[in-house]
C-alpha cells in the first residue's frame, strides 16, 4: 500500500533507523550510560541499568549486559553470603552481650514510661506516656 502512495518503505525504515541512531548517540540528562544504563536496540528508548527489558516495547537488554547483569547479581549474593557468615562467627559472648544490652535498654524505656504515667507527665509533642517522637 505504501508504494502504491509512492511512499519507498525502504526510505521510511531508513529515516526510522536514522532517528534511532540519534537516540543512541545522545541519552537524556537524567541517563547515565557509564553507570550501565542502556538503548534499547530495538526502539531506540534508553533503560535504567536495573531493567532486563526495554520499558517501552519490552525488548530484552543485549546478551553482553545480560552477562555483565549476572555477573553483578553473582558479586552481589556472594557479597551478601560473607555478611551474614561473618555476623554468624559472633562468638557466644558477643551474642548474650548484646541480647543483655537489648534487654536493659527496653526495661529502662519501660521504668521512664511508668514514671511518666505514675506522675502523670505526658510528652509535650507526641502527648503519650511512651515518647514515640
Amino acid at each position: 500500500r505504501l508504494a502504491a502512495q509512492g511512499i519507498g518503505v525502504h526510505t521510511e525504515n531508513t529515516y526510522l533507523a536514522k532517528s534511532r541512531q540519534q537516540q543512541l548517540d545522545l541519552p537524556p540528562k537524567h541517563i547515565h550510560p557509564e553507570s550501565g544504563d542502556w538503548p534499547c536496540l530495538t526502539c531506540g528508548n534508553w533503560n535504567y541499568a536495573s531493567r532486563t527489558e526495554c520499558n517501552k516495547c519490552g525488548s530484552l537488554k543485549p546478551m553482553q549486559d545480560q552477562d555483565n547483569l549476572r555477573e553483578h547479581r553473582k558479586a552481589k549474593s556472594d557479597k551478601k553470603k560473607e555478611m551474614a557468615e561473618q555476623h554468624n562467627e559472633m562468638s557466644r559472648e558477643e551474642v548474650v552481650c548484646a541480647n543483655k544490652a537489648r534487654q536493659l535498654r527496653s526495661q529502662h524505656k519501660q521504668h521512664e514510661t511508668n514514671q511518666r504515667k505514675a506522675s502523670g507527665q505526658r510528652c509535650t509533642v507526641c502527648s503519650r506516656f511512651q515518647c514515640i517522637c
